[in-house]
């Protein structure tokens, strides 16, 4: 008996993307509820995609359409038009890949990875005017950086985006004067653009106020208070751990020999966060004894609760 060769097709591509044993393989391919599932899609115009995840038990999991959340890592089928899928043209018909259960991760690895190395090759760009590169150059550079801020924000932190053109930072340090004025320009309107986008990020944290569930007439507990300060006390920590990376370094000299007006910016970046971080270290260190007491307190009945004043119980 020939073997379906679609359906072999989509078993390479499961077997590829989600390590399936053939054993879980076997039980999915001969079940009649998926054959019925894959003759709809096989068959029926208006059904574009399907799509195969694993469940938490190892078993392959068919779906007609993207699902509105996906729990594991899944693969896609979709057709380039609206036509039957039959043995002679699957291969040219359908689009596939994988998707995972992060779709914000996914995008960032997309947008790095995919569009924003396609455009960096030159020979992607023969034909096009200079000005439309440049510029589809840039606005793929600042897509970059914004899903890189926003897997810092995802994972609690604050990352600071470094700028393009770091292939030239090297030799830019000890050869500043005698770089052609075009890549003076770039170079420094990348960097200055970028000290600009840091004093934004660090502004944004050492603006908000502790006190702001309270303004906001809400009744917050204590544990607010030690969590807000702990809070940044790491993402400070963070910033600064970044701030004294090599290429910050060298991206400092460069503004500095250049005698650009944002080299105080960047100073004031420096300073304001080493500030920051030194109020949040203080203030954890000072809040750590009354953690312990008004943990209890949030603990026990009302009529428990008892004075402390001078160290005492009264």
């Amino acid at each position: 008996m020939a073997t379906d060769k679609r359906l072999d097709f989509i078993e390479n591509y499961c077997t590829l993307f989600l390590h399936v044993k053939p054993d879980k393989w076997t039980k999915f391919a001969t079940s009649e509820e998926v054959h019925s599932m894959l003759n709809e899609f096989y068959e029926k115009h208006d059904v574009t995609a399907l799509v195969i995840t694993l469940n938490p038990t190892g078993q392959l999991v068919p779906c007609l359409g993207f699902p509105a959340t996906l729990k594991n890592k899944g693969v896609y089928f979709v057709k380039k038009r609206r036509e039957n899928v039959n043995k002679d043209n699957f291969l040219d018909l359908l689009l596939v890949g994988d998707l995972s259960p992060s779709p914000v991760e996914q995008m960032m690895a997309v947008v790095e990875e995919v569009v924003y190395s396609l455009f960096m090759k030159h020979e992607n760009l023969t034909g096009w005017p200079q000005v439309v590169a440049d510029d589809v150059i840039r606005a793929a550079h600042r897509l970059k950086n914004e899903m890189f801020v926003m897997g810092g924000k995802i994972k609690g932190k604050t990352l600071l985006p470094l700028p393009d053109h770091l292939d030239t930072l090297e030799s830019a340090v000890d050869m500043f004067d005698t770089l052609p004025r075009a890549v003076d320009s770039t170079l420094l309107h990348s960097i200055e653009t970028i000290i600009i986008d840091w004093s934004h990020q660090i502004r944004d944290i050492l603006s908000k106020d502790s006190a702001q569930p309270l303004l906001d007439g809400l009744n917050p507990l204590p544990r607010v208070e030690f969590d807000f300060w702990h809070s940044r006390q790491v993402n400070l920590q963070c910033i600064n751990e970044q701030l004294y990376a090599p290429q910050v370094k060298k991206i400092a000299d460069i503004l500095e020999r250049a005698k650009s007006c944002y080299w105080p910016a960047l100073r004031n970046v420096f300073k304001d966060v080493s500030a920051g971080l030194k109020e949040a270290d203080d203030i954890n260190l000072y809040l750590q004894p009354l953690k312990v007491v008004l943990e209890e307190v949030e603990q026990a009945e009302y009529q428990q609760v008892y004075i402390l004043k001078g160290g005492n119980n009264i």
